[in-house]
Order: structure tokens, then sequence, then C-alpha cells
């Protein structure tokens, strides 16, 4: 929402397709750690982004949005699924991905868009995503 809608409307195909991508390839191949600390790592990444108001190009903000998408299905994929059963999920995946981010941009765009307060209350809510992250990553770490 604060890098303008030129470059939200490239997330809004990039991210839900490679979350539908993640969620078939998490469901066929092994399970793997890796997966879930990238997106213990994304948390922390688009919440300082958004925090910190920083401006990317497009290409690396597209590419951070195919990554978080492909991390974030692998890491919710249902393994007991293989053929058309698994293709309905992941193509449930990719439409509840679509929904939600066309909603939080949408509302992101908007709040920013409102008043001088806007682009702030965008920012707290950035900050919010990285205490989220740092709660999680301490979970994750504490089970490990």
């Amino acid at each position: 929402g604060l890098l303008g809608s030129d470059r939200s409307k490239w997330v809004l195909l990039a991210f839900p397709l490679a979350v539908g991508a993640g969620a078939w390839a998490g469901a066929l191949l092994p399970e793997s750690q890796a997966v879930y600390y990238m997106v213990l790592a994304s948390f922390i990444l688009l919440g300082v982004l958004v925090a910190g108001a920083l401006r990317i190009s497009r290409a690396i903000f597209i590419s951070l949005a195919v990554l978080v998408g492909l991390s974030h299905g692998a890491a919710n994929a249902n393994t007991d699924l293989s053929g058309w059963p698994l293709f309905l999920y992941a193509s449930g995946v990719t439409l509840a991905a679509y929904l939600l981010i066309a909603i939080a941009t949408g509302i992101a765009v908007v709040v920013a868009r409102q008043s001088q307060w806007g682009p702030i209350a965008v920012r707290a809510a950035g900050s919010w995503i990285v205490a989220v992250g740092l709660v999680f990553g301490s979970y994750t770490l504490m089970q490990a």
C-alpha cells in the first residue's frame, strides 16, 4: 500500500500463484525445516520493509512476493493428498491467498491515502508484523 498501486497490482497475480505452487510442491516433496525458517524470515523481512517504508524496485518486490508465497504455500501443504484432491486443495489455497492479498493491499492503499496519519498507521501495522515474526521465531526456537 505504501509503494502504490503500480507495484501492488503485480503482487495480486504473483503471490497467489506462488502460494498455490508452493502448496503443490510442498505436498509432493519431502518436508523440510528450511521452509519454516523461510516463513519466519518472511514475517520479519516484510514487517521491516513496511515499518521502515523502504522503497524497493518492482523486480525485488515481486521476487519477494513469490518467495514468500512459495514458502507459505509449502509450509501449509497437505501431504496426504494427491491427484484431483491435491489440485482442488491447491486451487482453494490459491484463491484464499488471492483474497487475502487483495483485501490487505486494498486496505493498505485506502488507509495510506486517507489522511496524514494513513501511512503512519500502515507502518505501525508493519511493526506488528515484525513482532509476530519475533514471537513466532522465539516459539520455534524453543521447540527445537
